[in-house]
């Protein structure tokens, strides 16, 4: 076996620990709201999400995984040698795991793409050079990373605001339909999210392949979806209990009328970046939603020092991603004398 297959090996394994990894902090936002008012059980509610992320995973499109393998870097650069090639991507998806890994352990919610996005800029910055990146790409998938919270918080806000005007006055029986709203937008929550992190992941892998010549530059192919969507699905199924308690009650205490209007415009914002192709954060999209409809109650309730906790992790989550890809890039650089 030549270098270049047993680095694409390598590539697969660590794609498919991330991707769980992914699953297991990012379970938080699919059903800590859901929990956390006691609509499901905690595992009523990873199983339901498990199952609803695996099928948004392999047929909500694949417009995401294109834009991760044409919209943040130069490709075709991978293909002037496959082992540096292949050795670029496993550095940047091992730098974007010990990331992850590390934000869950201390109870974090932290972001897959920033972490994914700043690894595999960190470490083609060290392969390729600066002129391999594609900063106007990078730039834009930013500002989209930063509106997409504040297009969930004020929806968050907004629906929160109508909803309590339409119910004034209604009977406690309302809290069952809440209850039901909550659980279907959960399901559409994990079904785009199934969907939106999952092909960040096989775009990662189809430029393995790329630089190997074993695919063509946008293609996505089914057999690497597949068992992606099973690490995902194993990785909600297993979430952190302890990040589900940070989002569902460290921001604030939710109720049923607040968590279906956070699932509700997490889910709507979440979907329509996926059918765009933008690879956004869950994670921002979900606790903004939460700050939004928190606000809309009683702002002062809201535990803004919780917030800037989780702020501060997701500002520097990008550059630190890149720095450890980076570095992990140039000791395999030595290592293989690459």
């Amino acid at each position: 076996m030549d270098l270049s297959f047993i680095l694409t090996l390598f590539v697969f394994i660590t794609a498919l620990i991330f991707i769980f990894s992914n699953g297991y902090n990012n379970s938080a936002d699919i059903v800590a709201t859901i929990v956390s008012t006691q609509s499901l059980s905690l595992r009523k509610a990873v199983v339901l999400a498990a199952i609803c992320e695996f099928f948004g995973a392999v047929f909500l499109g694949t417009g995401v995984a294109k834009t991760m393998i044409t919209g943040v870097i130069d490709p075709m650069v991978l293909q002037s040698s496959q082992s540096a090639g292949v050795t670029m991507i496993f550095a940047s998806l091992l730098g974007a795991a010990l990331w992850n890994i590390f934000c869950t352990r201390l109870g974090f919610p932290v972001s897959a793409s920033h972490s994914l996005i700043g690894a595999l800029t960190g470490s083609m910055y060290i392969g390729y050079g600066v002129h391999s990146i594609k900063w106007y790409g990078i730039l834009k998938l930013i500002l989209i990373m930063i509106a997409t919270p504040f297009i969930g918080l004020l929806i968050g806000f907004l629906v929160t605001k109508i909803t309590y005007f339409l119910v004034e006055g209604s009977t406690p029986r309302i809290k069952k339909v809440f209850k039901v709203l909550q659980i279907l937008f959960s399901m559409l929550m994990a079904f785009s999210h199934g969907a939106n992190d999952t092909q960040k992941t096989v775009g990662i892998i189809m430029l393995s392949l790329l630089a190997t010549g074993n695919a063509a530059a946008g293609t996505v192919s089914l057999w690497v979806k597949i068992p992606v969507a099973v690490f995902m699905s194993f990785g909600i199924l297993f979430g952190g209990e302890h990040v589900i308690k940070t989002v569902g009650a460290g921001i604030y205490k939710i109720r049923q009328i607040n968590g279906f209007a956070a699932q509700f415009s997490g889910s709507i914002v979440l979907y329509f970046s996926t059918v765009f192709g933008y690879p956004v954060s869950s994670t921002h999209i979900i606790s903004s939603a939460i700050m939004g409809t928190g606000s809309a109650e009683k702002a002062k309730y809201v535990k803004w020092d919780k917030i800037i906790e989780i702020v501060f992790v997701w500002v520097i989550t990008m550059p630190l991603a890149a720095v450890v890809s980076g570095l992990i890039h140039l000791l395999l650089k030595k290592m293989l004398s690459i």
